[in-house]
């Protein structure tokens, strides 16, 4: 007897969670290690110094995402979503503000470090070190003219030592009120610069993401190709100007990651059905040719074959879809149904692949069995468990 039959298959629930928590560290490290290629480039430069806050603070976010990667990556996932457009719109946000800002730091840096050497009073060491402790330079370049100015002013009052101790603390609050009031405008100006900066940011964001999907194209090319024409469009939308916000571009992106996520799934849950298609088959004394991945317009099947010293051949189709296709041949009498009892059995209990929906697509229990219509290219046998 011979026969062929079509089944539906899926790995058991630990083994294709497994596979997708491996998927998402995979993706995870891949994004943390764009975003921080990113603020190394910064650094390189030297415009991080432009953004000191918000370097420290994708710095810091990094260092938790790359911890979250091991221990929670579904956490790691949506982190890495969060930090997208904010990490990718930095470097553009640094170049405007080494534009507008550098001549002016080098300048300033360079009359502290003069008026540093050349302070002959407490009042002018207080307002000078006072500048000099204000790390981001745009703060202190909005700050800088308040705090020269009152510092002559107070200069001007020709105050003893005495009566200098008696108001250093309210000079010092002071300052900390012209300083207060420059971080604001520092953050008005970093808001109004990230707000013009956002579509490259967007742009740059996506085309991260759509990076990593191609690089994992052939793992599962139909579905895959379909998430990139979404992230295409997305990035023709913002080519073309028009206004998304963050929210919904970090919601439609981590849709496509998630879309793609589960499709590079599916085939690594498929390459683990083959493996164990071939070991259980090596295990029932066949003779495994290596697979063959067959891909067309419309199917992606891998074809294992194998065959025994008597010329009984037993045949696999594994599909993405979760069809499989058997087919045992060149079978007499019930030698047919023993080698299938001895290989369907391994592969649910030994390597987790659970078959449901068998169906029958022929059988010929004659011992004219090598007659019986083959597995063929556009045949039956290739609608792939629909």
């Amino acid at each position: 007897m011979s026969q062929s039959l079509r089944a539906r298959f899926e790995l058991e629930a630990r083994r294709r969670r497994e596979q997708q928590l491996a998927r998402l560290r995979e993706a995870a490290r891949a994004l943390f290690e764009r975003f921080s290629a990113i603020l190394d480039g910064l650094a390189r430069t030297g415009q991080h110094r432009y953004i000191p806050d918000e370097y420290n603070r994708a710095r810091q976010d990094l260092a938790e995402l790359r911890a979250d990667i091991e221990r929670a990556p579904e956490m790691a996932q949506q982190a890495s979503t969060r930090l997208g457009t904010y990490i990718t719109g930095l470097p553009a946000l640094a170049r405007e503000a080494a534009l507008q800002f550098e001549e002016r730091t080098h300048q300033r840096v360079r009359e502290l470090e003069e008026q540093s050497r050349q302070a002959k009073s407490a009042i002018a060491a207080l307002f000078i070190g006072e500048l000099q402790s204000i790390q981001d330079p745009i703060v202190r370049d909005f700050a800088y003219d308040g705090i020269r100015a009152f510092q002559l002013s107070c200069e001007s009052r020709g105050l003893s030592a005495a009566q200098f101790e008696a108001e250093k603390e309210g000079m010092r609050q002071q300052i900390q009120a012209i300083r207060a009031a420059a971080e604001q405008k520092a953050v008005a100006w970093k808001q109004q610069k990230q707000a013009e900066v956002q579509p490259a940011a967007q742009k740059a964001f996506v085309e991260i993401h759509r990076q990593e999907i191609v690089r994992h194209i052939d793992e599962n090319p139909r579905v895959l190709r379909n998430v990139l024409a979404g992230l295409d469009a997305l990035q023709d939308r913002l080519s073309q100007g028009v206004t998304i916000e963050a929210a919904a571009v970090q919601e439609q992106v981590q849709a496509a990651a998630a879309r793609a996520d589960e499709a590079i799934v599916d085939e690594r849950c498929r390459r683990e059905t083959i493996k164990a298609v071939v070991q259980a088959l090596q295990a029932a004394d066949f003779v495994v040719e290596k697979p063959r991945r067959q891909k067309r317009e419309e199917t992606d099947e891998v074809v294992v074959l194998a065959r025994k010293p008597s010329g009984r051949a037993a045949e696999f189709h594994v599909t993405l879809d979760g069809g499989l296709i058997y087919k045992f041949e060149q079978y007499e009498g019930m030698a047919c149904k023993k080698d299938i009892e001895k290989v369907l059995p391994i592969l649910e209990q030994v390597y987790g692949v659970k078959l449901s929906d068998e169906r029958i697509i022929w059988q010929n229990p004659t011992p004219e069995s090598r007659t019986a219509r083959p597995i063929t290219p556009g045949s039956e046998a290739h609608h792939h468990g629909s």
